[in-house]
């Protein structure tokens, strides 16, 4: 599920979600590994260091 994230970054980010609440349950070993095949596969797309990977905590709004 990917989509631009609001707020003024939508120019230069792209958003990944993830279904669940994470603050009660933890992500599925599948849903782990495909978000992780997932950000392999962006940063090769896009020639990003692994380091372009932030949470949307991360952002500054």
């Amino acid at each position: 599920m990917l989509k631009l994230l609001s707020g003024q970054h939508n120019e230069f980010t792209i958003g990944v979600g993830y279904q669940g609440h994470f603050g009660r349950h933890h992500m599925t070993d599948e849903q782990l590994e495909t978000g992780i095949k997932l950000n392999k596969w962006l940063t090769d797309k896009y020639d990003l260091s692994e380091n372009y990977i932030v949470g949307h905590r991360d952002l500054v709004y």
